[in-house]
């Protein structure tokens, strides 16, 4: 859902060859963290059981926790285009 028109968005990708595989990741994301029709794409399951939708913050601080991991310079703020969030994912 968007904040201003209270409904979603299309989004399209297509299959890539390699470890970027944007469907690859949704199917593997989808495996670990089975939701229902009705929850957020990205919830995520908690320790507790419960289902968490992924938040903005949440995101950018786990690309970070990657990037220092492999000591890449990391991402903050603007420097991340949503456009561009897939690749990422």
């Amino acid at each position: 859902m968007t904040p201003t028109t209270g409904k979603g968005e299309s989004v399209q990708c297509v299959k890539q060859d390699g470890p970027s595989d944007p469907i690859a990741a949704l199917h593997n994301h989808l495996h670990i963290n089975p939701a229902p029709s009705e929850c957020h794409l990205f919830a995520w399951k908690h320790r507790d059981g419960s289902l968490c939708p992924l938040t903005h913050k949440q995101f950018l601080s786990c690309l970070s926790n990657l990037a220092n991991h492999l000591c890449l310079p990391g991402l903050k703020g603007h420097s991340l285009c949503i456009g561009g969030t897939l690749e990422y994912l």
